[in-house]
């Protein structure tokens, strides 16, 4: 649901759901696998340069599928123009949240390195964001977070976290399903560190394996 929500699209009679081939190799059979683990179909995927970027379509069609999405609760059409949510059975379950928030980073969101200074020191940090322009999934990312433990902070269309501790945190309690997310993590410590040495990294690998 959380996949759906971030870089799916609902029309009368296909699921369409669009992610980077460049980049998401790995989290595009990932999400073909587990679409025909849900759905029991399996999925047809559509690569086309022809667009701005590289895509990969992966396609479920069936009015049946439709109508099975619309009783969860996801409405086809434009998500921004409807201002997409969560349904409400997704929210009153912690487990649920957690794993619908772990779809919608890991295809709207970014791990991202950063540098700052800190009472004059230079600092090398990791950090986190979700971006959406539907705000019923920037408030349920921002709540879900705060009920984790989290220290988010919203500004305009994002959510944030700033600090690695807090990122070390979603990536040890939440996890990372999309490789490129994991990727990012990783690079990160090798950078930080300078030797290779990453924090745990089959903890993280096992993470998203399991995810």
């Amino acid at each position: 649901m959380g996949i759906i929500l971030g870089d799916g699209g609902i029309t009368e009679s296909q699921l369409v759901i669009t992610l980077n081939h460049e980049l998401e190799q790995e989290y595009i059979n990932y999400v073909a696998d587990l679409s025909e683990k849900v759905f029991g179909e399996e999925p047809r995927k559509y690569y086309s340069s022809g667009r701005p970027g590289k895509v990969c379509d992966i396609v479920i069609s069936g009015v049946g599928l439709i109508d099975v999405l619309s009783r969860l609760g996801l409405e086809k059409g434009n998500k921004v123009s409807k201002q997409a949510r969560v349904p409400t059975w997704i929210i009153e379950s912690p487990e649920f949240s957690k794993r619908c928030l772990r779809g919608l980073v890991d295809t709207d969101g970014c791990v991202f390195h950063h540098k700052h200074t800190s009472n004059g020191c230079f600092c090398f940090n990791l950090g986190l964001t979700y971006t959406s322009h539907s705000f019923p999934l920037l408030d349920f990312v921002y709540e879900t977070l705060l009920a984790e433990g989290f220290n988010p902070k919203i500004q305009d269309d994002s959510v944030y976290l700033y600090r690695e501790a807090e990122v070390v945190k979603y990536a040890d309690e939440i996890g990372f399903s999309n490789s490129h997310h994991r990727s990012r993590y990783n690079q990160f410590f090798e950078k930080k560190y300078r030797q290779g040495e990453v924090r745990e990294p089959g903890l993280i690998d096992r993470l998203g394996e399991s995810a």
